[in-house]
């Protein structure tokens, strides 16, 4: 064992994501619901979650954290590539992440934001979704070599990702990318009327892979999975 942290309230709070930069410097995130001390003093956690984030050094020493209140705010998933910092997950009502407000209007958005991996400040930060019933989330995020960021997870509503006209989303998974800046570059989603499809993981290398469950058989482009009862899909997509 090289070190240990704990850290919690009287609710119940949750890691749900971590990450390590080229230096060792650790990154984690997830969901508060009550007051938690990270080691740079006390962060004010929601009964509904208030979503953290913190980094450590390489021996476990605090560097920074922070906290973003919301209503059911989930921190998903980590990504880092030299000092930028990329969380994605989930939220209901409205967000700061330090670039002013973001608002859906009902269910929850999708979330994608950049910070600084020096000392966590805010670089920009972006949401999608909206319509009656919406409940969205990303899961996992991750950098190519480049730069290009790419996002999975669940959409469900009536809403535009980005690419100029919005799209019916039932429990789909979706993947999107941008560049390091935030534009838009492309997205797909896969759907299956009447059925809860998630994606939870990715990676990227030569090309995209995600992974996930569905509940029943999926067509990927024409390519048929057989599903019985929330079964394992991997699939690859081109970068």
């Amino acid at each position: 064992l090289r070190w240990a942290l704990g850290f919690g309230s009287a609710d119940d709070d949750e890691a749900k994501a971590v990450a390590v930069d080229a230096t060792g410097n650790v990154y984690v995130a997830g969901a508060i619901r009550g007051d938690v001390d990270l080691g740079g003093g006390v962060l004010g956690g929601t009964t509904n979650g208030t979503i953290f984030l913190a980094s450590f050094a390489g021996d476990g020493t605090h560097r920074w954290s922070r906290s973003f209140a919301a209503d059911y705010g989930q921190g998903n998933g980590l990504a880092i590539r030299g000092q930028a910092l990329y969380l994605v997950g989930g939220f209901n009502g409205a967000i700061d992440f330090g670039g002013g407000p973001l608002t859906n209007d009902a269910g929850a958005d999708i979330f994608l934001a950049r910070f600084a991996s020096t000392d966590g400040a805010h670089v920009w930060s972006k949401n999608w979704g909206g319509g009656y019933n919406n409940g969205s989330y990303g899961h996992a995020v991750a950098v190519d070599a480049a730069g290009q960021v790419y996002i999975t997870g669940m959409g469900y509503g009536v809403f535009d990702i980005g690419g100029g006209s919005d799209e019916t989303y039932y429990r789909d998974i979706f993947v999107l990318s941008s560049d390091e800046n935030g534009a838009y570059r492309w997205h797909t989603h896969f759907q299956r009327w009447n059925s809860y499809n998630i994606a939870r993981g990715l990676a990227v290398g030569d090309h995209i892979v995600i992974t996930g469950q569905i509940p029943s058989t999926m067509y990927f482009d024409g390519h048929r999975l057989p599903g019985w009862a929330d079964d394992v899909f991997v699939l690859g997509l081109a970068r």
